[in-house]
């Protein structure tokens, strides 16, 4: 990763030095890729690799409050989405236009629509409300509940 940071700042600015901000950058861009993998498997009812992505983002040292954020951000994102999906608009420049979305999130939106109907969307979403509670309130671990919602999902 650092040799990759490296390359990409030489190219980038032409200096010996890289900085905080560009190394953000780069790992959060790779950590979002890393979710979308996961909420892919979770889409595609793959439970095993949701918990093995999963696994390996917080091994990696990936913040476990950042993960359940994304998980948070993806499933508002195919709520949207899945809501306009399903009164018939299917095309992702339409649907960006109206949830304020990249055609690409829309187009990702759209693919990991096919493993779940609006009214799991919905449940899933009020699970993740739920478990956000229990977290910000000492109820739960926040490993504990990614756990429990990726078996649980």
């Amino acid at each position: 990763m650092i040799n990759f940071v490296s390359d990409y700042s030489k190219e980038k600015i032409k200096e010996e030095i890289i900085t905080e901000a560009e190394v953000d950058l780069l790992v959060k861009a790779k950590l979002e890729a890393n979710i979308f993998k996961t909420i892919d498997a979770l889409a595609y009812k793959n439970k095993k690799k949701a918990l093995e992505l999963l696994h390996n983002q917080l091994k990696k040292g990936d913040d476990s409050f950042y993960i359940f954020s994304m998980y948070i951000y993806q499933f508002r994102n195919l709520l949207k989405i899945g809501d306009l999906y399903f009164q018939g608009k299917t095309n992702q420049y339409e649907m960006a236009k109206l949830t304020k979305m990249s055609p690409f999130v829309a187009q990702r939106g759209i693919a990991q629509l096919r493993g779940f109907t609006l009214a799991q969307l919905k449940k899933i979403y009020k699970k993740l409300e739920e478990i956000d509670l229990q977290v910000k309130t000492g109820k739960m671990d926040i490993g504990l509940a990614l756990d429990k919602f990726t078996v649980e999902i």
